[in-house]
């Protein structure tokens, strides 16, 4: 029988991919991408440098749409492993994974920038706990930027970045009450298209 559940990874970003979009602005472009064994999207591997400059947005990661509402279609792994650099990940709905939601790892993970996603929970406040922590920064992963996203519902911590990683990166947000979110300016309500 013809099984849909992807092998490994869900979408996976080889080494010297780059310039390449998953999603996009138009909600036409939005992919449903769940079931995966592995990731759901894994850009880069930890020992090749030149995967960058990729862009994920506007996606269901881990989670399908029907019946007027969200479905658990959750990955076995990470919704999003980053270890590519100048990477966006921005607008997207990441739930129901086996561990993180979104997880940016070792040295070769710079300069990304992680905005507006909605991990763990949908922008309308549905329930779609990660079973790990929301989004994690670990390794010698550095120079990032993680702002103005929603992080709720989560097993484990909200954001969570290893000493080593501590210093190097730069949220310009923080998790209250179970959601991370900018300090001024409120997240913008989204409907379904």
């Amino acid at each position: 029988p013809f099984n849909r559940k992807p092998p490994n990874c869900g979408v996976f970003f080889g080494p010297g991919v780059s310039d390449t979009y998953i999603g996009g602005t138009d909600p036409a472009s939005r992919n449903i991408i769940g079931e995966a064994l592995t990731d759901g999207i894994r850009i880069g591997t930890d020992i090749s440098a030149n995967t960058h400059a990729n862009s994920i947005i506007n996606n269901y990661i881990g989670v399908g749409w029907g019946g007027g509402g969200f479905t658990n279609r959750g990955n076995a792994f990470e919704g999003i492993h980053v270890y590519g650099n100048g990477n966006t990940i921005s607008g997207n709905v990441i739930g129901y994974s086996g561990l993180d939601g979104i997880n940016i790892y070792g040295a070769l993970a710079h300069n990304n920038l992680i905005e507006d996603n909605f991990v763990g929970v949908s922008d309308d406040g549905m329930a779609l706990a990660n079973a790990s922590r929301g989004v994690r920064v670990d390794g010698d992963s550095n120079e990032n930027r993680i702002r103005t996203n929603t992080v709720a519902h989560k097993h484990g911590e909200g954001r969570r970045r290893r000493k080593r990683a501590e210093k190097h990166n730069r949220p310009d947000s923080r998790i209250q009450h179970g959601r991370e979110r900018e300090e001024q300016d409120p997240l913008p309500a989204r409907r379904h298209q």
